[in-house]
């Protein structure tokens, strides 16, 4: 009789959709109390929303707390217990974010990075060819050069965004290690999940910086890369250099170290960005050349065609 009563209700369930519970009146006072409890103050607001567009799980703006119910790592998970158990997880790395990320520190660390100055130093180099590396990045800060500039900020924003991110879920984990942890680790899990093998991103991506990002991610959130069909190869060993920083970065409660370690990774990772320079100047150039050539070909005829003067 127990298990006809369970299977009723759970057959009932599914006739829900996620709309229809996430947006109740019942469920959002629970998330209103959740978020007023884990946050570490009441926030002046909690915005449960529907944007399937928007690419983004949750936001923060240091007074109001942003939860897309449509969001894509949510959306992944069938039942409606993972969906909300991915929600709470979503609303605890936001409240996280509330409670330990110095928001103005890290502007001033992509405004100085934008500006082509290290905050809040220049990363050290170990070897001779680190020595060089500084050396020829700083040569483009210098220079203000536009493309490098843009392209180490983002990087620098993505790398320190994601050292943060992993410091405020260890403390959020720790400090609520029911519901909250459990929908933290759910949703690392799934992100993890939907990054292919090395192997894999190596041979159909020619970007070495966006896949060394993907591996930095997958250590960062789950501890290990999956690497399973490689041996080794030089961007495990790259990434077998930063392993140690990335790992006191997340322990300290310092965002200055976080920024520094970020620094220190860029400039391990500056031969990716060399490669990736290399191939953007070429493909510039090539437009140039085949214009040049284009109007060669175009500027003959028009010779020909040019009338005579008249004497």
């Amino acid at each position: 009789m127990k298990d006809t009563y369970r299977e009723r209700i759970k057959e009932e369930q599914k006739k829900l959709s996620p709309q229809q519970v996430f947006f109740s009146e019942g469920y959002q006072r629970l998330f209103q109390h959740l978020a007023d409890e884990v946050a570490g103050e009441k926030l002046e607001q909690l915005l449960l929303y529907q944007n399937a567009s928007d690419g983004i799980a949750g936001w923060n703006d240091g007074k109001r707390i942003g939860i897309n119910v449509d969001n894509t790592i949510t959306g992944s998970f069938l039942e409606l217990e993972q969906k909300s158990d991915s929600l709470v997880g979503i609303l605890g790395h936001e409240c996280g974010h509330a409670r330990f990320t110095d928001s103005r520190l890290r502007r001033v660390y992509i405004q100085k990075m934008q500006a082509g100055i290290w905050y809040p130093d220049a990363p050290e180099p170990e070897n001779e060819d680190e020595e060089s590396a500084l050396a020829e990045i700083n040569t483009y800060l210098t220079r203000k050069d536009p493309a490098v500039l843009s392209l180490l900020t983002e990087c620098a924003s993505y790398i320190s965004n994601l050292l943060n991110d992993v410091y405020i879920e260890e403390k959020m984990c720790s400090l609520f290690p029911g519901s909250i942890k459990k929908g933290i680790l759910v949703n690392r899990r799934r992100n993890v999940e939907w990054i292919p093998p090395l192997k894999e991103l190596l041979e159909g991506n020619p970007d070495p910086v966006s896949v060394f990002l993907k591996v930095l991610v997958q250590y960062a959130l789950r501890g290990y890369v999956n690497s399973w069909n490689m041996e080794s190869c030089e961007m495990l060993d790259t990434l077998n250099e930063v392993k140690q920083l990335v790992d006191l970065s997340v322990e300290a409660d310092s965002d200055p170290i976080r920024y520094q370690t970020t620094n220190r990774i860029l400039l391990k990772m500056w031969k990716y960005f060399r490669k990736l320079l290399e191939e953007l100047k070429q493909e510039c150039r090539e437009p140039e050349e085949n214009g040049e050539q284009q109007q060669e070909t175009q500027e003959q005829p028009l010779e020909k065609k040019r009338p005579r003067r008249n004497s």
